[in-house]
């Protein structure tokens, strides 16, 4: 009865793990009947990689600290405490890392993790309150049912000092590995990437997270690199514009690939493609579209956007911070802005939210990012139509973005002097997809009180139907901008920063859509030397086997050469970096799930 128990009890440990992750591998058995299993494959269901969501693994600090306790003859109220201590940290960290990869499909990293949560608490200030009690009262009834678990469990205990060690030496041996015979244990833990620890049948708390602070200590070396190092890696400084036209960089939140790739989502957009297309034939606009592979999941829309922008891939936080905040040397590498404001340019970046106090965001560190020379905030927008409520919070609002992209294009056209460049990124597609459903004919009266907006969750319930709705009003917003503004130096550059969460699911990939619409036809045609195709319908496009979509860290070269070719006197063809910057050697990031790895988790 102590053994099925204690079965019991390792199974329920990685409950999260299946409850969370289901949708990738709904069949937590699926090895039994995938792998064929036979009596001469007992080794590679031990040492090889399991689903995710498999919950038929070992809790190794917990089943060897009970049974070494037990055999010991340890007092009862040390092995209660210490057992339950265990038992309650294997959960929480459990729940942690079952969360990461729902979410962002990602390893987790403890210091990206934890600015991430500091971002969350800005987003979420008014309800951090009860966030810290609703953690404080799930860990403290968690804590009372570990107690409980291990006290029924020693209850169960019937001594047999044998069986226990014998147990303890197969665990230690398929958690370990075999030290000599590495053929026998293809899966050896010291030779295991830290991203793949969570496939491993018996799962080491303790190994995983001490692997996860080693991980994160690997961006030191950013912080060891002078401005000469950071300057040897600036390769476009010749590029000199004599022609500036005005570019407009457009981030649409959870703009993902997946809508164009579900045939029962992607006819929902040729309505709105429809619409426009002989608006855009008579406005002699040209389009060059494609999927971009970006570097994360979901979550942290501003990794996404700087990898683009500066040409290096940003996956997490904890980089992200290396570079803008910790590193005094990292300012004098080149980005985009950098390039645009060393060209003549004034950059002007929007970014309204409303109810956040500005104390709260550390607008430093995203001066040095977007290099703005203005900021049109919350306060700058003067916006005093009906908001929209931002990650469906009350107190976190937002105006239609139609107005935004407007009012930004407007704010830099009228108060800068020659060419400028505007950034912002949407915030309607945000989820829970609180969206309004169509663009207004004409754009400023959304900044009248007494004008209604129709928006998403007045008819709308599913989240599928909410999505699909809101990336409908963004591609709508794109369109009617670029037509109305009227501007034949316009470039406008629209790309997705993440697949949209809850709807799409990791095996999907990370590509996102992205576009190039301008009047300079040779700018946009020179993008389908690098696999882009014309037009803005991306349906059916990157089927074929020998589809290769660009990533966002690599679009930089990519439109420098096009800038090169197109807006200057001297002609430069620059390298293309079509994996980016590499910053430092052998560079860590934090991986991200391979899709193929989980549809076929056989072997390493």
């Amino acid at each position: 009865m102590f053994w099925l128990c204690l079965i019991l009890v390792n199974f329920a440990s990685f409950l999260p793990f299946y409850l969370l992750n289901s949708r990738q591998q709904p069949n937590p058995i699926g090895f039994v009947y995938e792998r064929r299993l036979r009596h001469r494959h007992i080794k590679d269901l031990l040492f090889s990689k399991l689903e995710f969501s498999d919950p038929f693994r070992v809790n190794v600090e917990f089943t060897l600290v009970l049974l070494l306790s037990l055999s010991l003859a340890l007092p009862t109220l040390l092995i209660e405490w210490l057992v339950s201590g265990i038992l309650l940290v294997s959960w929480v960290y459990s729940i942690y890392l079952s969360i990461m990869l729902f979410v962002f499909s990602r390893t987790p990293a403890f210091f990206s993790d934890y600015s991430l949560i500091k971002t969350g608490f800005v987003v979420f200030k008014g309800r951090a309150t009860l966030l810290t009690l609703s953690v404080f009262v799930v860990v403290l009834a968690l804590s009372s049912v570990a107690m409980s678990i291990t006290q029924w469990l020693i209850s169960l205990y019937q001594e047999n000092i044998v069986i226990n060690l014998l147990m303890v030496s197969c665990i230690l041996f398929i958690s370990l590995g075999d030290w000599k015979k590495q053929k026998i244990c293809r899966f050896d833990w010291r030779n295991t990437k830290y991203k793949d620890l969570h496939w491993r049948n018996c799962f080491s708390t303790l190994l995983h997270a001490y692997r996860n602070y080693l991980f994160c200590q690997k961006y030191k070396p950013i912080l060891l690199m002078s401005e000469q190092d950071f300057e040897n890696k600036n390769t476009f400084k010749p590029l000199c514009l004599s022609k500036k036209p005005n570019f407009v960089f457009l981030c649409i939140e959870s703009y993902g690939a997946r809508i164009y790739k579900d045939p029962k989502l992607a006819v929902h957009l040729e309505s709105v493609f429809e619409a426009y297309k002989e608006k855009l034939i008579e406005s002699n606009f040209h389009i060059s579209s494609h999927f971009s592979t970006a570097p994360i999941y979901s979550g942290g829309s501003w990794l996404s956007y700087c990898s683009f922008m500066y040409g290096t891939k940003i996956e997490n936080t904890c980089l992200y911070e290396t570079m803008f905040e910790a590193s005094g040397n990292f300012s004098v590498y080149e980005s985009l802005f950098h390039i645009l404001h060393r060209n003549g340019y004034q950059n002007v970046l929007s970014s309204p939210m409303g109810g956040v106090d500005d104390k709260d965001i550390n607008w430093d560190s995203i001066e040095r990012c977007f290099q703005s020379d203005h900021i049109v905030n919350w306060e700058k927008l003067n916006f005093q139509g009906n908001t929209l409520p931002f990650f469906g919070l009350k107190k976190r609002y937002c105006a239609p973005d139609q107005y935004v992209i407007n009012h930004a294009y407007e704010e830099a056209k009228n108060k800068t002097d020659g060419p400028f460049s505007v950034f912002y990124c949407t915030m309607n597609s945000h989820i829970p997809w609180i969206s309004p459903l169509h663009v207004e004919e004409e754009w400023k009266t959304l900044n009248q009180r007494e004008h209604k907006v129709a928006i998403t969750t007045d008819n709308l319930s599913s989240n599928h139907d909410k999505y699909i709705a809101s990336i409908k009003y963004q591609l709508e917003c794109v369109l009617d901008f670029a037509i109305r503004t009227k501007d034949d130096n316009l470039v406008l550059v629209v790309f997705g920063d993440h697949q949209p969460p809850l709807i799409s699911i990791p095996r999907m990939g990370l590509e996102t859509p992205i576009h190039i619409i301008s009047k300079h036809k040779g700018f946009v045609e020179y993008f389908h030397q690098h696999g882009f195709k014309k037009g803005i319908n991306l349906r059916g496009h990157g089927q074929k086997k020998d589809h290769t979509p660009i990533k966002h860290e690599g679009f930089m070269s990519l439109f420098v050469n096009a800038c090169s070719a197109n807006f200057t006197d001297e002609k430069h063809e620059f390298q293309i970096y079509p994996n980016g910057m590499a910053l430092v050697e052998n560079e860590p990031s934090v991986q991200q799930i391979d899709p193929q790895e989980i549809k076929n988790s056989n072997g390493n």
